[in-house]
């Protein structure tokens, strides 16, 4: 395949519409029927330190993990875009990345007033998470930890939120974009069988690809956000309200889950009918063709297929949350 050569056009990219649509829909739920005012009373352990420095290395393992993979899937994205697709079609995907990262940052930075916004550790009880990890100490504390008013853990876990935000922002952006990158292998009515074959694997190829992309950042972005939201729990006196709160992050985690996997699936399924019509096309013509009839890349592909292949990669990670019994040590 010739180099900096594909063309991606507007109304392909304009699919991104759909994802930023679902998460609006999912964020006004939790903001009409949320209760960002819950208050979640309990005793903490007496001597705290060294319990909730192991939980925060957790967390601080998973973050990194998380932030890896969504630079990683970045990468791939940028490099893609860079090798394979031509100057104007360069500046049109990067146009859409901005308006895609820019609303997505609204609900998780900006966050008017209007839209009823909140913070995610207020849907858990913010009082638990201000008394378990404000009076642990960061080295932002330092050289007086006796005295120090800042640098609490609870500064640190809202700071790692931020960026975390900004990461899933970024690379969430460029793998639904990558999905749409998939309709760029349009083949050439004109061109021999064998070429408008090429592009057709071409374009399964990046389907596949960006839809794995999104399952390891879904994996990854599941374990982070698990991982932060237990961060108080091994604070917690009480075996029983130990329990109710992870049986509360449990469930937020559960949505977050549905919610994520609803914008790859409204970005990959609408692709993947596209590319069914497209097979059918040139299935007419394959059976004719000694060699072309045995490539099982060019078999017929359905909105069946694109569910399956959906659920193969999402259902796994949903039910691991679902029947999670999550600690900060990852279960371990």
């Amino acid at each position: 395949m010739a180099l900096n050569t594909q063309q991606i056009s507007a109304w392909a990219l304009g699919l991104l519409a759909l994802p930023l649509l679902v998460l609006t829909g999912s964020e006004l739920i939790l903001g009409f029927m949320g209760d960002h005012g819950v208050r979640v009373p309990t005793k903490l352990i007496g001597e705290p330190v060294r319990i909730e420095l192991a939980a925060r290395y957790n967390t601080l393992a998973a973050f990194v993990f998380f932030a890896t993979i969504a630079i990683a899937v970045t990468a791939i994205f940028v490099w893609d875009v860079r090798r394979h697709f031509a100057g104007w079609s360069q500046v049109k995907v990067a146009v859409a990345l901005v308006l895609v990262v820019a609303v997505t940052l609204i609900f998780s930075v900006i966050e008017p007033e209007e839209m009823k916004s909140f913070e995610t550790y207020q849907l858990l009880g913010e009082d638990l998470f201000r008394a378990a990890l404000g009076v642990a100490k960061t080295g932002a504390c330092l050289p007086d930890r006796a005295t120090c008013t800042s640098g609490t853990g609870f500064e640190a876990m809202v700071q790692l939120v931020d960026y975390s935000n900004h990461l899933v922002s970024l690379a969430g952006a460029c793998t639904l974009a990558g999905i749409t990158l998939a309709l760029a292998h349009r083949p050439d009515m004109q061109a021999s069988l064998e070429d408008q074959a090429a592009a057709l694997r071409a374009a399964r190829r990046v389907a596949t690809r960006y839809l794995y992309c999104a399952g390891v950042l879904l994996t990854a972005g599941m374990l982070w956000v698990q991982a932060w939201m237990s961060w108080p729990a091994t604070l917690i006196a009480e075996a029983a309200a130990r329990e109710e709160f992870l049986g509360l992050v449990n469930a937020f985690s559960l949505y977050r889950g549905v919610t994520f996997s609803l914008l790859i699936l409204s970005v990959y399924l609408p692709v993947y009918l596209v590319l069914a019509g497209r097979f059918e096309t040139l299935w007419d013509e394959v059976p004719k063709h000694p060699t072309l009839k045995e490539d099982k890349a060019l078999s017929r592909i359905s909105y069946i297929e694109a569910l399956k292949t959906m659920t193969a990669i999402v259902a796994p990670i949903l039910m691991g949350v679902i029947g999670s019994t999550w600690s900060v040590n990852f279960g371990f």
